[in-house]
């Protein structure tokens, strides 16, 4: 919830939002203004006051191809990485240096983004982003659809080069969120669908 600082209407940030510390006094939040997959969807940049911590938007809302599942900004702040899991996309946007979200970043091939990602990061080196991506469990008689780490190089917002990391059999790995040691080359990946922790050593 956001109010405009002076006692007006408290409005819904639904999905996610996230601090951008390159940028103080800057919050980007994403909307789903009715929470059901076709509706309008949009990336906001908020004022934060730095007296009553209340936001205020700054410059107008960015509209987004489909329902977002997950934010977060590039190491330097520059860029707005975007997670969608129906359909699964990864989308990445420009922010301006005044801090607000900029234009979208044109892929010159379609990212593979798997399906059902749920999360996506920049590395701590910021050349590298990884696309989580959870898959779905056997039901209904539907097998099971497989989960994987998408992994690309990160050049001034453009994916390249996509690898990916999963099971040897495409089967039983359901991965959701990841994080990154502060100092060690240690990479976290909570297994969701398998109820687990992985550990990778990043290149």
């Amino acid at each position: 919830m956001w109010r405009d600082g002076r006692g007006g209407e408290s409005r819904a940030v639904r999905e996610f939002g996230l601090f951008v510390p390159a940028l103080p006094q800057k919050h980007i939040g994403v909307a789903r203004p009715t929470g059901v997959a076709g509706d309008k969807h949009v990336a906001i940049a908020f004022r934060i006051d730095p007296a009553s911590g209340a936001l205020q938007p700054h410059d107008q809302p960015q509209a987004l191809p489909s329902r977002p599942i997950n934010i977060s900004v590039d190491g330097a702040g520059e860029f707005l990485l975007t997670a969608y899991n129906n359909p699964s996309n990864v989308t990445v946007h420009r922010i301006n240096s005044d801090g607000t979200i900029g234009d979208i970043v044109n892929q010159p091939v379609k990212p593979d983004a798997g399906i059902y990602a749920h999360q996506v990061r920049t590395t701590p080196s910021n050349q590298t982003s990884i696309l989580v991506t959870r898959g779905n469990n056997p039901a209904g008689g539907k097998p099971e659809d497989p989960g994987t780490l998408k992994v690309f190089g990160f050049n001034k917002g453009v994916l390249t080069n996509p690898a990916s990391i999963a099971a040897s059999n495409h089967l039983g790995f359901g991965p959701r969120h990841l994080d990154f040691h502060p100092t060690q080359p240690w990479v976290f990946v909570s297994i969701e669908r398998q109820n687990k922790l992985y550990v990778y050593k990043s290149g």
